[in-house]
């Protein structure tokens, strides 16, 4: 659930231009690829934890 209400968030601020939170031209023209970046890896860790607690 966290997750999702900060895609949710993510989503809901983008400017109505904008094709989506993952842009291409956005990423290279406002040098935003390093936050996109981060916040992939966010995402990605959390997966993993979540996928190894229900291991457990």
């Amino acid at each position: 659930l966290p997750m999702v209400s900060w895609l949710t968030y993510e989503i809901l601020r983008l400017p109505r231009y904008s094709l989506g939170v993952y842009d291409p031209v956005d990423i290279h023209g406002k040098g935003m690829l390093r936050i996109y970046l981060r916040n992939c890896m966010i995402y990605l860790g959390f997966y993993f934890i979540m996928f190894f607690i229900t291991l457990y």
